[in-house]
């Protein structure tokens, strides 16, 4: 029976979701994802941070890759991420990430993707797991930073 490619896929995403969504002892949980869905072919998550106090709502963006594979010999997860889509990640103007699924253990790991980063990936690194409040935290605390150095709000418009 061929494996289902959809299925596997949308497995991860629900895996993604349950893992940004982990209060980890807090009263609410660092983030509100939101799936984008197929339309939008570089990215699948966009997600704000919750709780921020200030005039931004801080946000990144994410490309979900799940594989039923699971890992290669040095620990890394079988997801690749090709030039291309690395390279669309890197130009949208906020931070953006790959998070790489093993959809059989339900466990997600997050990499950043970074103008002079990483342009391909054969295999993602697995040190950054989503499942650990640390990991939270600090995707939290950089995202919030990127917003308070580059901020930018709509402030004119043609149609006042």
């Amino acid at each position: 029976m061929p494996v289902n490619r959809d299925a596997i896929g949308a497995h991860g995403e629900a895996i993604v979701t349950v893992e940004l969504l982990r209060r980890h002892g807090r009263n609410e949980p660092f983030f509100r994802p939101q799936f984008l869905g197929e339309k939008y072919p570089a990215i699948d998550f966009f997600v704000e941070l919750v709780g921020v106090d200030g005039d931004l709502t801080p946000f990144f963006l994410a490309q979900v890759k799940t594989t039923s594979t699971g890992y290669t010999r040095g620990g890394r997860l079988n997801a690749r991420a090709t030039p291309p889509m690395m390279a669309s990640l890197v130009r949208y103007p906020a931070p953006t990430y790959l998070i790489g699924v093993d959809e059989d253990a339900g466990r997600a790991f997050i990499v950043p993707t970074i103008t002079g980063g990483p342009t391909q990936y054969r295999s993602l690194p697995t040190d950054l797991p989503l499942s650990k409040r640390v990991t939270l935290q600090t995707l939290y605390d950089e995202v919030r930073a990127f917003w308070i150095a580059h901020g930018v709000t709509f402030h004119r418009s043609a149609f006042e």
